[in-house]
């Protein structure tokens, strides 16, 4: 997808204190298998497809228009695949928000850097939103020119619910594994509005050129060291389960890998059921993955719980959200978006 001007920096985090997740940091609405940001955009949107007629009024509740080939509210016809957005007032004229190839970059890229700007504020890095706007657009554009000389696919249908999406995330501002799986799963959405044709191994510069995966809970981008698409799955009960750089994959919500870190890495193991939030764990072993990352063994109590914010007190990674001690405190989970992203 298009390159829309935002590092989801949380991921190299991610990687860098657990490799849980190989895949690019590319920015912006592109393939899932990486860590890409975007805006949010709101309620309200309709249907992505064309306009209302010309002059059509909305209909009752704000709708005008139907699916394809619908007619508008009454006052106009409609345009092919033309809706108003829901819950829409009555002023009339276009119903809709198409997204085109000529305007897509300057309809999202504005509301992608004004949708973080608490979550930049916040995480101390300033917002400019001339610069952020300014750096989007040249990155966008990218795709935008692949997609008209026909080496990429642009197939805006579901950039709506790909930019809510961003926008929940956005506002979290921080992400923990925990929410892993639930991010890719969320942002597999957006992997159609630009496709590439590049597949697996093949040669990328950013995630939009490689093809998407057909197998379910598997996500496609392009390593941003490597420069080649690779993929990335989220990992069901029973299945071959690794810890170390580069690993292929992680182990769903509710799971975790049983590896032992008596071996080098990578750790390898297989995805078991987790012990849940609350329950009785193995105390005596305080490297013990069986909470689940996100949750740790507490050594006192012997049940599962929630892991450390950022400046808890700590004995070891495993206790930390961010599995990461430093200096026996808890590392604070990084924010989804970077000095540059946030000021260009």
């Amino acid at each position: 997808m298009a390159n829309l001007g935002m590092k989801w920096t949380f991921v190299v985090g991610l990687v860098g204190s657990l490799a849980a997740c190989g895949g690019s940091s590319d920015d912006g609405l592109s393939n899932t298998g990486g860590a890409d940001a975007g805006l949010g955009g709101g309620a309200g949107s309709g249907a992505v497809g064309g306009n209302a007629g010309a002059g059509g009024a909305s209909g009752s509740a704000g709708t005008a228009g139907g699916g394809a080939g619908g007619g508008a509210a009454s006052g106009g016809t409609a345009g092919a695949a033309g809706t108003a957005g829901v819950g829409g007032g009555g002023s009339g004229g276009t119903g809709g928000s198409a997204y085109t190839l000529d305007n897509f970059c300057q309809k999202a890229i504005p509301k992608i850097c004004e949708a973080q700007k608490d979550c930049c504020t916040n995480s101390g890095f300033g917002h400019d939103q001339k610069n952020c706007v300014a750096t989007g657009l040249v990155d966008c554009q990218k795709d935008i020119d692949a997609a008209k000389k026909g080496d990429i696919t642009f197939n805006p249908a579901t950039t709506d619910a790909c930019l809510a999406a961003y926008a929940k995330y956005l506002k979290m501002c921080v992400i923990s594994y925990k929410e892993f799986p639930s991010y890719l799963r969320d942002f597999d959405i957006c992997a159609p509005i630009f496709e590439g044709k590049v597949q697996l191994g093949g040669k990328c510069d950013r995630d939009a050129q490689c093809a998407s995966s057909t197998q379910p809970d598997t996500f496609i981008s392009c390593d941003d060291k490597k420069s080649v698409c690779e993929a990335f799955s989220v990992l069901k009960e029973s299945a071959p389960c690794e810890l170390g750089d580069d690993v292929p994959g992680v182990c769903d919500s509710g799971l975790y890998c049983d590896v032992s870190f008596l071996t080098g890495p990578p750790y390898k193991g297989i995805c078991k059921k987790a012990t849940p939030l609350g329950k009785p764990c193995n105390k005596f072993n305080p490297y013990t993955l069986e909470c689940g990352l996100g949750y740790y063994c507490n050594g006192v109590t012997g049940v599962c719980t929630n892991g450390k914010v950022g400046g808890a007190a700590c004995a070891n990674d495993v206790e930390c959200q961010s599995f990461a001690c430093e200096s026996l405190k808890c590392a604070p989970l990084a924010p989804i978006v970077d000095q540059q992203s946030c000021t260009g």
